[in-house]
């Protein structure tokens, strides 16, 4: 009888083993269920609402991009500056001598040139026209070469603006360049003015000689 009890105990509990193996994976899964559930309905976007999203995306790549292209840029930029830099800033400092020494010489032929003609008591019907126009040029030259020696000439890499007055200060040498040409050309129509006159004057006084 006793063997019997415990046979029928033993079945009843193992019957309620199973039922709550059974239910305990069940409630899990709807518990599971029920929490996706609420994720899923919390993290739903509209359509328009997750374009939106794409589109910030691709427009947060694209600034990113465009900034490392910049500083990439500005890497190259500067490199080559600084390799550059000795021979530009030579080159800027022997453009300002240059001009100075130019001029100088300019002066000195011009000065001659007016000399010999008070000198040799020439005359030159448009004289004062032409010594006009080689003093104008002279002055125009002079005040190019001021511009061109008041510009920095040291070449800072790391701004921005240092391409700016590179060109900055090319267009000065350019200036007075042209400047220092347009005065030579004025000494040398000078120059073909009083020697055409000094022939004359020499022939002139060779012929009254011979007379």
């Amino acid at each position: 009888m006793k063997s019997l009890q415990r046979f029928a105990f033993s079945l009843a509990a193992l019957l309620l083993a199973s039922s709550l193996a059974l239910t305990a994976p069940a409630a899990a899964q709807d518990a599971a269920t029920s929490d996706s559930t609420t994720t899923s309905s919390s993290d739903s976007q509209k359509p328009s609402q997750l374009a939106e999203q794409f589109r910030q995306q691709a427009q947060a790549k694209l600034q990113q991009a465009k900034e490392n292209h910049q500083a990439k840029t500005e890497a190259l930029r500067e490199k080559a500056c600084t390799a550059r830099k000795t021979a530009l800033t030579k080159r800027m400092a022997n453009a300002v001598s240059q001009a100075k020494k130019h001029k100088a010489v300019f002066d000195k032929i011009y000065a001659h040139v007016k000399d010999f003609y008070t000198t040799k008591k020439l005359s030159v019907a448009n004289y004062a026209d032409l010594t006009a126009k080689a003093d104008a040029a002279s002055a125009a030259a002079q005040t190019s070469i001021d511009a061109l020696s008041s510009l920095d000439v040291n070449v800072d890499c790391t701004s921005q603006t240092v391409g700016a007055s590179v060109d900055a200060f090319q267009t000065a040498v350019k200036s007075s360049r042209d400047s220092l040409k347009a005065y030579r050309a004025s000494i040398v129509n000078l120059i073909t003015a009083i020697k055409g006159a000094s022939t004359s004057t020499t022939n002139s006084s060779t012929n009254s000689s011979n007379q």
